[in-house]
């Protein structure tokens, strides 16, 4: 979703490759992991599961 500002995951395959993809890291409590959303990302040219992503503009902290 490009207009959220966030992106987070409980799954860490995920974010790993979210990590290879580039995007940078918010540190968070250990149970997710939650990403700043780079709108120049597409998903869908991606190995990274969407159904995987949440997508926010609030930061969880």
């Amino acid at each position: 979703m490009k207009d959220k500002k966030f992106i987070f995951t409980y799954d860490k395959k995920t974010r790993e490759q979210l990590i290879m993809l580039g995007l940078i890291e918010v540190q968070t409590p250990a149970h997710f992991y939650m990403f700043v959303n780079d709108f120049k990302i597409n998903f869908t040219d991606s190995e990274v599961d969407v159904s995987k992503l949440k997508f926010t503009n609030i930061m969880c902290v």
